[in-house]
């Protein structure tokens, strides 16, 4: 699977959009995502952390989502792309999150969940 942004920006846009960051949140973007980086910097109002804890943390891939668990500070957000949503809903059972929404674009589900308490 390509990057998202590279792919496809309006995936891109919908993940940034799911993030829901804020400004001065702690934001964390696993692997390469210029386009995301760059929305997600600008939502928060600062630059993209490199190390946890994240108050958002966007693990586009499923397999970076167990260490996107790890990073992501308690109260934030798991962000990420699945096959479908069945997929997103086996990947955060899987991992302990709490799917909270999920927007079905450019044939991909992307997701956002918490961890659960």
């Amino acid at each position: 699977m390509p990057p998202v942004d590279n792919a496809n920006p309006l995936l891109a846009a919908v993940v940034a959009a799911l993030a829901g960051v804020r400004t001065n949140q702690r934001v964390f973007v696993m692997g390469e995502a210029p386009l995301l980086r760059r929305a997600l910097a600008a939502a928060a109002g600062c630059e993209i952390v490199t190390e946890g804890p994240a108050d958002v943390v966007v693990a586009v891939f499923a397999p970076d989502v167990p260490a996107a668990v790890l990073l992501v500070a308690p109260g934030g957000r798991v962000v990420g792309v699945a096959a479908d949503l069945g997929a997103a809903e086996r990947t955060a059972e899987r991992h302990g999150l709490a799917l909270q929404h999920t927007e079905t674009v450019a044939g991909r589900v992307a997701w956002s969940a918490r961890v659960r308490a």
